[in-house]
């Protein structure tokens, strides 16, 4: 990437991270295949081991329970099947239950048929309704349940009431997925703060390698016993191919910076020198962390409930902002045409911007960007009031 651009779509994916270039460099010198019996062989799978204890660490659960996957797409595909079980004489799961504002790669449903998958609705903020899922749950009483809901969604950067979710669900004996591709590394997230079952996210969206992930299970008696590679044993059988050692020696490398050094699935720590906020922007509530122009040329910038440290929505008029973006070399994320309010709705993005409270009874249309400018809040949204002048503080306007 040209350092003439400046990144701020964090959300899609972090540019790589210097220790994890570094860490697949040193792993591509070495010929060994993971399974191979030889020296060689056996020092790549110690680097394999060693990435997996440091991610079982990290999200608070034994190292044989976590599986190395190409991204976070296979990992959902893998874990969202009815042959998921606590005990082996168990019956298969029933009914596959889905934020409404999940990620295409959940929103499929796995391995579900599609009869046996039902969406839950989200709240006017963008969070999933508890009121809904405990209606759903009322409805399907007496069957087995799973739940797949993100903990932060990657186009608004809501955060999920996952922990409140998890404890409707297992209270009727059902199982809980949680997408974590977009709150590793941002905010705390583990086994223990999300009470789910699984876990599952990809490397490159915390500065390591695209081509790399991982599902992680909370208990070691978790059984997927329908895979969905078949072939050698790798991954303890729940994954046939040979590893990626290289890519996975690079996420070793960014989870241990992001995650480890915050104390297990956190924030990455905020160096002393950067200059204190008014407040992170996960606890911003509903004003606007920036502002700027007016009229047809109006823009605000992180509306709504709590987000994650840095993520931010874009709401203005499209055709003026896109070209002042391009001009001051921002890179950021993909645009969305949301519909005016009271319209029929259609895509999934269009869909997710109005329940987070971007769309309002006005005539006009606009576009929505949406993305992530690093997970630091006040100093990031500083810089961005800087570049596009604007008006307003991390803690509102």
């Amino acid at each position: 990437m040209s350092r003439n651009r400046i990144y701020l779509d964090h959300n899609a994916t972090s540019p790589l991270r210097p220790e994890a270039r570094a860490a697949m460099l040193a792993a591509l010198e070495g010929p060994g295949n993971a399974s191979a019996v030889h020296a060689e062989g056996r020092a790549a799978k110690a680097a394999l081991e060693q990435a997996r204890a440091a991610i079982a660490r990290g999200l608070g659960t034994a190292a044989r329970n976590v599986t190395f996957t190409s991204g976070a797409t296979e990992a959902a595909t893998l874990v969202l099947t009815p042959m998921l079980h606590r005990e082996k004489e168990e019956a298969p799961i029933d009914v596959l239950l889905l934020g409404a504002g999940e990620h295409p790669a959940v929103l499929q449903g796995g391995r579900f048929p599609a009869g046996a998958v039902e969406r839950v609705a989200l709240t006017p903020d963008g969070a999933l309704s508890l009121p809904a899922l405990d209606a759903a749950l009322a409805r399907h009483a007496g069957r087995r349940l799973m739940l797949a809901l993100q903990a932060v969604n990657n186009e608004t950067g809501v955060i999920q009431p996952v922990r409140e979710a998890a404890a409707r669900v297992h209270a009727v004996g059902g199982l809980v997925v949680c997408d974590a591709t977009q709150a590793i590394g941002r905010i705390e997230t583990t086994f223990e703060t999300t009470e789910s079952d699984f876990l599952f996210f990809s490397s490159h969206k915390l500065g390591g390698p695209m081509g790399a992930g991982a599902l992680a299970a909370a208990q070691d008696n978790l059984h997927i016993t329908e895979t969905l590679l078949r072939g050698g044993g790798q991954e303890f059988g729940r994954r046939a191919g040979t590893e990626n050692v290289a890519a996975i020696a690079g996420s070793r490398r960014c989870f241990r910076g992001r995650v480890e050094g915050a104390g297990g699935g956190g924030r990455e720590a905020r160096p002393a020198a950067r200059p204190a906020g008014k407040a992170d922007c996960a606890d911003c509530s509903r004003r606007p962390l920036l502002r700027a122009g007016s009229g047809a040329r109006r823009l605000r910038l992180g509306f709504r409930p709590s987000r994650h440290a840095g993520a931010y929505l874009v709401d203005g008029a499209g055709s003026f902002w896109r070209r002042r973006f391009e001009r001051l070399r921002l890179l950021v994320g993909q645009g969305a045409r949301v519909p005016c309010a009271g319209g029929d709705g259609g895509a999934r993005k269009r869909g997710v911007a109005r329940q987070s409270g971007l769309v309002y009874a006005r005539s006009r249309c606009r576009t929505v960007w949406n993305g992530s400018i690093g997970g630091r809040g006040p100093y990031q949204v500083a810089t961005f009031r800087r570049l596009i002048g604007g008006t307003g503080s991390a803690g509102g306007p």
